[in-house]
């Protein structure tokens, strides 16, 4: 390919002699296609909408990666700050394969069938298609008939014969560009030259690993383009995946300072740890208002930032990882541990952590699956080795059979004392149930780890928090939990540790030595007689 990018139209006749040389430069060159071919609409531009699309150079690299891409069978992920052009470069790649790779065989998918596809909107997949198409010269398309049906372009060669003396005419299957929603069966049904996947971000939980297991049997080749939506989605899985880590995906990122009039002046500002122009300061300022969600919003449209886009819960300077000061329980401290309990034949796991009341660390974790009586077993030995510390389990269905256990092991179990809503009648019940108050303890555990009075030891847990949402974000009493197909019960046992940690008392370590210690909690007595606390609560 050459290196002049950049002649228009009116210069075509001189620099080249006629159609024919400028069909076959564009045929091996789709720089030069796009560059003095391809149109695109934008409703802001003040000439009526429809502009040439003049590639800038970084999206000239990305044309390049995309057709080594193609031509060496490999998966591209970009992402990307909002209106860098990324979608309609990628269509108009496209569409030059379409136009000069017989055979050539495309599926387009985005998150919903009107974002594929719908008559009258230029602003779908298949509504920006058209609008290429209808601009490109009939003699980059000759002999060529395009068929359009719903979420389908299929182009076909005429040839014409006399026979007779009359003349025939035979439609040949050239190549086709069809459009899919985002489903379980997305790309199921067909083999296909080149998948791509647009606003891979927001497919949905659960559907989009799906997706992106079932396309690498569909095509050899896939283009996902998306911006940031949190890290609980598979967009972020592949970003931050083995694929990309060893060069089997290739990652562009199509950032806003990369833009020649969006990034002029461009400093990178430490303490806030993100790029900043005039440009970029004067988008925060039209974007900003008195809420938390148009934060989000700036990360994930202009910022290319995982952790705070979305709806995260736990804001990540809030999640540090902490070197734990003892890995062993100490004599002198008192503990709470959380339990949340799954079932042991479903998908969750169970879950326990237990925090330390003089200084908020995580000192324990265990997660996995094993039957209810094993569970009991295990807590009951770590409420003795943490010194018969506060149990705080999470009441609900699954756990029935050990909670039942548990109260007649363990003393000092968490108790609430519940008004009942029909009778008004107060009963004690133990364990934490969440029913009206999950908002609540979520609250509690931002503000605790705000304030750096509990600690995360262990990685996983961090993981987890970076993926918990307010699902209602903007609402009163919010819905939390993790993204569709993701797991939060590392958070759920964290929190509930959180909320014992309130009626746990402190233990002065000077106060007592390990025998009187011994004698207090009872260990040095045959009978199993708890210390216990008053943590029972309206």
């Amino acid at each position: 390919m050459e290196n002049d990018y950049t002649l228009d139209q009116l210069r075509l006749a001189k620099a080249l002699r006629d159609q024919d040389e400028i069909y076959e430069r564009c045929s091996v060159d789709p720089i030069f296609y796009i560059n003095n071919f391809v149109k695109t609409e934008d409703p802001r531009s003040k000439t009526g909408g429809l502009v040439s699309l003049k590639l800038y150079e970084y999206q000239e690299e990305y044309v390049l990666s995309m057709h080594d891409a193609f031509l060496h069978d490999k998966d591209i992920l970009i992402d990307k700050s909002r209106d860098m052009g990324a979608t309609w470069v990628t269509l108009a790649y496209l569409s030059w394969l379409a136009l000069f790779y017989p055979r050539f065989q495309g599926l387009i998918g985005s998150k919903t069938a009107d974002d594929v596809d719908k008559a009258g909107l230029p602003n779908t997949i298949f509504g920006k298609l058209d609008i290429v198409f209808k601009n490109i010269p009939k003699f980059l398309m000759p002999d060529m008939e395009i068929s359009r049906t719903d979420k389908k372009l299929a182009f076909y060669k005429i040839k014409r014969e006399k026979v007779n003396g009359e003349i025939v005419e035979d439609r040949d299957f050239y190549s086709s560009l069809t459009g899919q929603s985002c489903t379980e069966n997305f790309s199921v049904s067909g083999r296909y030259s080149l998948i791509f996947l647009d606003e891979f971000s927001k497919w949905g939980a659960g559907i989009d690993t799906k997706a992106w297991g079932q396309t690498a049997d569909t095509s050899r080749c896939r283009f996902i383009i998306g911006t940031p939506n949190g890290m609980g989605n598979e967009f972020a899985n592949i970003r931050f995946g083995e694929s990309i880590k060893r060069g089997v995906t290739v990652h562009i990122e199509f950032h806003w300072r990369q833009h020649p009039t969006k990034g002029v002046g461009a400093w990178y500002d430490e303490e806030q740890k993100r790029w900043r122009s005039p440009w970029y300061d004067s988008e925060v300022l039209r974007r900003q208002h008195s809420d938390g969600e148009s934060l989000s919003l700036i990360r994930q449209e202009l910022d290319i930032d995982y952790i705070t886009s979305g709806s995260p819960t736990f804001p990540e300077r809030y999640l540090n990882k902490w070197k734990p000061t003892f890995t062993e329980p100490q004599y002198w401290d008192r503990y709470s541990m959380g339990i949340d309990f799954a079932s042991e034949t479903g998908k969750d796991r169970q879950s326990i952590d237990i925090l330390s009341k003089s200084n908020g660390e995580q000192i324990f974790h265990w997660d996995g699956n094993i039957s209810m009586n094993n569970l009991f077993l295990k807590i009951r030995e770590l409420y003795i080795r943490f010194n018969k510390c506060l149990v705080v389990p999470e009441t609900n269905a699954d756990g029935d059979m050990t909670l039942r256990l548990l109260r007649g092991k363990v003393n000092n179990l968490y108790r609430q004392i519940r008004e009942d809503s029909v009778t008004r009648k107060k009963a004690l019940q133990y364990g934490f149930n969440m029913t009206g108050r999950k908002e609540m303890i979520v609250m509690k555990t931002v503000n605790a780890l705000e304030l750096g009075d509990v600690k995360i030891t262990e990685q996983c847990t961090i993981d987890e928090m970076r993926i918990y949402e307010d699902k209602g974000v903007g609402r009163l009493g919010g819905k939390y939990g993790a993204p569709d197909g993701k797991h939060d019960d590392r958070v759920t046992s964290f929190m509930l540790a959180v909320e014992g940690l309130d009626y746990v008392p402190k233990v002065d370590k000077n106060k007592y030595d390990q025998k009187v210690f011994d004698d207090f909690f009872g260990i040095n007595k045959k009978k199993d007689e708890d210390y216990i606390y008053d943590c029972a609560a309206y």
